[in-house]
């Protein structure tokens, strides 16, 4: 969850707030929560890009031990949409968070997808995540990835 202040007409200040839970890198859960910066990079009718950066007061529960593990971490953010057709929409959303006290502790989280319009109320979108740990708990993945198929309501 991420509240927002306007700034100007380009820059925002937001405070972030995140819980993650991945079953496929051993944390039993991920929250992390601090200030930043969103700067909107180009807004044009046809094509978005938003980048952004945090930093954060994180803590990673293990699963199989239930150690917490609490740091410092920094999570950078791009967001970039383009609007190919009038009823089609790309989106592409990158992030990425690391322990400023251990760099090679990262997390890397990408979205791929594809947005088209039904109806006025009714969206599709087709969408591949990959969601990278460098450095996943003994036995585990270092990533997952997912292709899904959403039926959105636009409101």
């Amino acid at each position: 969850m991420i509240y927002s202040y306007k700034l100007n007409d380009k820059l925002f200040f937001d405070y972030l707030n995140g819980y993650k839970y991945d079953e496929f890198s051993g944390y039993d859960y991920q929250i992390y929560t601090g200030p930043g910066l969103k700067y909107i990079a180009i807004d044009t009718k046809k094509h978005n890009l938003e980048l952004g950066n945090n930093i954060l007061y994180s803590v990673d529960v293990a699963k199989d031990t239930q150690e917490r593990y609490n740091y410092f971490s920094y999570r950078a953010k791009a967001l970039y949409s383009w609007q190919i057709l009038e009823n089609l929409k790309f989106e592409e959303t990158l992030t990425y968070r690391t322990d400023l006290s251990k760099i090679n502790n990262f997390f890397l989280f990408s979205k791929t997808a594809f947005i088209s319009k039904l109806t006025d109320i009714f969206s599709v979108s087709l969408s591949y995540k990959i969601d990278y740990v460098n450095e996943p708990e003994a036995d585990k993945k270092k990533s997952d990835k997912t292709m899904s198929v959403n039926l959105i309501a636009d409101f």
